[in-house]
């Protein structure tokens, strides 16, 4: 009897430990399927907070440049003048273009250097009444509504107001 009884324990059958190919594919498969839901919204953060970077440069030109107009009754010319100076970005190439002729008011353009990534156009200027008085130093910002657009068209100046055009949205 003590020999089928240690034959038994012998041949007694032990639990299996580890994972079988099965069960390893469906987490791999698992993994895959979380991986492709949060990459693309990573990039988007990423883009995003790129994008952040003209809009707030963006912004700081149309105040400075209001100020400077507020002191010297004209706009600055170029960065240098307007004591600003864009940096190495990474992201986008600043540019500005003052109107010589006419109403008073100046351009700024942020042109990406990535795809993806969405430009800007900025417009600051002086907004008379109908006797030709100053009214008021107004500043607008617009964003392209598609990233495909590798310039912003700029704001339009009319009937003594600045708008956004066509292709491209106002910032609040």
């Amino acid at each position: 009897m003590t020999t089928q009884v240690l034959l038994r324990w012998c041949t007694r059958t032990r639990p299996q430990t580890g994972f079988t190919l099965v069960e390893l594919l469906v987490v791999l498969v698992m993994a895959g399927i979380l991986a492709a839901i949060a990459i693309p919204t990573l990039l988007s953060r990423a883009n995003a907070a790129r994008q952040a970077e003209a809009k707030t440069f963006m912004g700081q030109l149309n105040r400075a440049q209001q100020a400077f107009y507020a002191e010297h009754h004209a706009f600055a010319v170029d960065f240098e003048t307007l004591a600003m100076q864009p940096g190495q970005s990474l992201y986008y190439n600043y540019a500005m273009a003052v109107n010589q002729s006419g109403p008073d008011y100046v351009t700024h353009y942020a042109t990406p250097k990535m795809a993806q990534v969405r430009a800007y156009s900025g417009m600051a200027g002086v907004v008379y009444n109908q006797t030709g008085d100053v009214v008021s130093l107004q500043t607008i910002v617009c964003e392209a509504q598609d990233t495909a657009q590798t310039t912003a068209p700029a704001p339009q100046y009319h009937d003594r107001t600045l708008t956004c055009v066509a292709g491209t949205r106002p910032l609040n």
